[in-house]
């Protein structure tokens, strides 16, 4: 099990990224205005005529924060994944960055 901890939280990241960012299916299949997710909020936001550029701006760094707040927080998974791929001789220099 502690072999495969790297492999599910990468799989969790991936999961949460692509739900989070997801534009097409809130747009086609959400028709009240006040359950659009996050990018279709952003997208509305953008007129024919003007656009609110620091309203877009401040949105797309708070859609931002929470991907930012889980890689920080599963870094550590990350880079134990990416080091149990590596060749033997390589492996003991990753993780004395954790200790």
């Amino acid at each position: 099990m502690p072999l495969s901890k790297p492999i599910i939280m990468t799989t969790i990241i991936f999961a949460f990224v692509n739900s989070w960012l997801d534009f097409l299916g809130p747009f086609l299949y959400i028709k009240n205005a006040e359950m659009f997710t996050m990018s279709v909020g952003l997208q509305l936001l953008i007129g024919q005529t003007s656009q609110d550029l620091p309203a877009l701006a401040a949105g797309a760094f708070i859609s931002i924060v929470p991907i930012g707040l889980l890689y920080l927080f599963a870094q550590r998974y990350i880079v134990e994944g990416v080091c149990l791929r590596a060749p033997k001789g390589r492996v003991a220099a990753c993780f004395p960055v954790f200790r």
